[in-house]
């Protein structure tokens, strides 16, 4: 098991170590650092290794492995670790950036502003349900939260509207059906992962056996159907069921 697995979120850790410099430009590490970002990234066009590494303003950041931070910016940004290798966390392929005592993390922080990542963050996100595993339920609402900023594009009014986006796609690990807000008791739960599922995902999302028979992958669509209670009966369906 990757000690990641076992860290636990501590922000003000990872503060203490980073150090702006050279007039505010760039971030220098005091004593060290990791970063991480799914593999998966590259292939959305959210990181690209070569030479350069940029990659999204979506990474986990550690001092020690112990204890991490959270970046939340989704515009790309140049990184410039001392060596990298992929590694394994909680059964995915991830790559570990690693920075030695006194090096530059980032070298430039004036990011560019452009809306074309926006729909790659998405689709890794939400179309195909690939969170990484340092997004907790009461993250996942903020991930294109600040797309104003970062893009020059709104996608959610706001913040009510995020939290309604992503709960549909937010279930019960022990359930897939069940929504994951249903199975939560105290404010404890939160720090619960929740199990992410595509929006692509027809027989998981559609609310009635007609939407669910009408879904691209019918043998799915149709054996969901029979097996699980609808959420919101059509009328068409009450005719037929008579």
């Amino acid at each position: 098991m990757h000690a990641m697995e076992s860290a636990v979120r501590n922000p003000a850790k990872i503060h203490s170590d980073l150090v702006v410099v050279n007039g505010g430009k760039s971030i220098l590490t005091k004593g060290g650092c990791y970063i991480y970002i799914p593999v998966g990234f590259v292939s959305k066009e959210m990181a690209f290794i070569g030479n350069t590494i940029e990659i999204i303003g979506l990474y986990a950041i550690t001092t020690d492995q112990k204890t991490y931070g959270v970046a939340n910016a989704t515009a790309m940004k140049e990184i410039t670790p001392t060596s990298y290798e992929e590694v394994t966390i909680a059964g995915e392929p991830y790559y570990e950036f690693r920075f030695e005592a006194g090096t530059v993390v980032i070298p430039n922080r004036d990011l560019t502003v452009l809306p074309g990542h926006v729909y790659n963050v998405t689709s890794y996100f939400y179309d195909y349900g690939r969170r990484p595993f340092w997004v907790l339920a009461e993250d996942d609402a903020e991930v294109l939260t600040g797309t104003p900023r970062w893009n020059g594009i709104t996608v959610f009014p706001d913040q009510t509207t995020a939290d309604v986006f992503v709960a549909h796609t937010q279930r019960d690990p022990r359930d897939v059906h069940k929504y994951y807000r249903h199975s939560l008791k105290n404010e404890g739960d939160l720090r619960k992962p929740p199990l992410y599922v595509p929006l692509r995902d027809g027989p998981l999302n559609k609310t009635s056996r007609l939407a669910k028979v009408a879904d691209v992958e019918l043998k799915r669509g149709i054996r969901s159907a029979l097996n699980v209670e609808p959420v919101r009966p059509e009328p068409l369906e009450d005719l037929y069921m008579r």
